[in-house]
């Protein structure tokens, strides 16, 4: 019998072709209004290039101010050479007017407007030479290093006579007055008026024609928006819901992460389960590894971790040093007190093994009575940190907290490693330890390929 209800890529296959086709009707639709569009953007265009001349010519005129300002207040005739290049090579003022006159359609008044701050730019310029030629005469700069204007402007013989600190005071006050200000507001406002009448003009334009198109495009506009957003929404349902769980999980799968519960109610249920088992396996894992790697008594690393890390410190060459540890007379202690007495003696030693020593040293039980420690970073040189650890231990051991806990102390055997682990340094810290107990116990023995030398601990 053939399943009722529609498949959902075959929706989606036909939703998509709809919006596709509705699109193309759209489209066809727009070119007609193509022509009122590029009305709308030379508009736009011609507005934008009157505004970057517009500026140009305030740069060009804040430029000259600036540099004239600049000279006057340094002497510094770099300022003056600026000016003068500004003003008579690279013109941006003159260069901007002649661009709006010539390649745009902008109106009269504007055009006019920027004609009058032009021309106030240029009149202000007299007061700016009067300044620079103050300026040049204090600073005693020859007429033959002045630039033209500079050089033809005279001063009267009234300014002449005037002191250095007066001629400069009357060069600044002429670039920075109140009346130097009223001229640059003006070639502002100049400024200013003729953007306004750009924009306003362009405002003008755009909205007749955005009056047009927005009648012609509105159906149009929201039948294909509709129609997409139906079709869109289909296969992103389809994507959310099936697609993308499906990739997510792939993903985490292969990289034994827990799965993101998203998508429908089956994907969430399947996502619920899976990582429900994911986690009780990692856990399960997690203590597998931490048995088979730790010893169950002293919770210090066991012999098999030790295995291990001693076929990894082999293929290092960094420096460390190794511990053999046996607790003295731990037959008599089990015979004395008895098993579980003595078990207690076990896990105080671990305890403190793992209270001493650092967190990046290893210690481990490697069998019975016998402990093995492994300090990383740690060289001959610092054989005096070594002593004292093991000094502090015994120590500690030797103080019960009552008359049922059997004091210990520990025998101790060490050698030292500049090139990794190998069975020749457990044999030499082996040694070590023998010699340590057959010389007394509770101590420790450093072993030296020359001699071995017993200390009491």
């Amino acid at each position: 019998m053939r399943e009722k209800g529609i498949h959902l890529r075959a929706l989606s296959y036909f939703l998509l072709s709809a919006a596709v086709v509705i699109g193309l009707i759209s489209i066809c639709g727009m070119v007609n209004v193509y022509a009122k569009y590029k009305d709308m953007l030379e508009s736009s265009l011609d507005y934008g290039n009157a505004r970057d001349s517009i500026d140009r010519l305030k740069e060009g005129s804040d430029y000259l101010t600036e540099q004239v300002r600049q000279y006057v207040i340094t002497g510094d005739k770099t300022y003056m050479d600026n000016y003068f290049y500004e003003a008579n090579v690279r013109k941006r003022r003159d260069k901007a007017v002649e661009q709006i006159i010539n390649d745009m359609d902008i109106g009269e008044t504007t055009i006019d407007a920027l004609k009058q701050a032009l021309a106030e730019s240029n009149e202000l310029m007299k007061t700016e030479f009067h300044a620079m030629k103050l300026a040049a005469f204090v600073d005693r700069i020859p007429e033959s290093q002045m630039p033209e204007e500079i050089r033809n402007w005279e001063l009267t013989e009234e300014e002449k006579a005037m002191g250095n600190v007066e001629l400069v005071r009357m060069a600044g006050n002429l670039v920075f007055d109140r009346n130097y200000a009223v001229s640059k507001e003006n070639i502002n406002d100049d400024l200013l008026r003729a953007l306004n009448t750009v924009e306003s003009s362009m405002r003008t334009n755009l909205n007749e024609s955005a009056g047009i198109l927005e009648g012609t495009l509105a159906i149009q506009l929201i039948l294909t928006l509709l129609l997409i957003l139906l079709s869109a929404g289909a296969v992103a349902a389809i994507f959310v819901l099936v697609i993308g769980p499906l990739n997510r999980y792939d993903r985490n799968i292969s990289k034994g992460e827990p799965l993101e519960v998203s998508g429908s109610l089956e994907f969430r249920r399947l996502a619920e389960t899976y990582n429900t088992i994911l986690a009780q396996n990692k856990e399960s894992r997690k203590r597998l590894k931490y048995k088979a790697e730790h010893d169950e008594l002293t919770k210090l690393l066991n012999r098999t971790a030790f295995d291990k890390l001693c076929d990894s410190l082999a293929k290092e060459e960094s420096p460390f040093a190794l511990l053999i540890i046996d607790v003295d007379n731990f037959k008599k202690v089990n015979d004395t007190y008895g098993h579980a007495k003595g078990d207690e003696a076990l896990i105080r030693v671990g305890r403190r093994l793992m209270n001493t020593f650092r967190s990046d040293d290893y210690c481990v039980r490697y069998g019975g009575d016998e402990f093995v420690v492994l300090m990383t970073g740690v060289s001959a040189s610092a054989s005096g940190t070594v002593i004292a650890k093991i000094e502090e231990i015994n120590e500690g051991l030797r103080k019960t907290e009552t008359a049922e806990t059997p004091p210990v102390t520990l025998s101790v055997g060490v050698a030292f490693s500049n090139n990794g682990y190998s069975t020749g340094l457990f044999a030499d810290a082996d040694k070590a330890l023998y010699y340590t107990k057959e010389n007394g116990r509770s101590g420790y023995t450093f072993f030296d390929e020359i001699e071995m030398h017993y200390h009491v601990a």
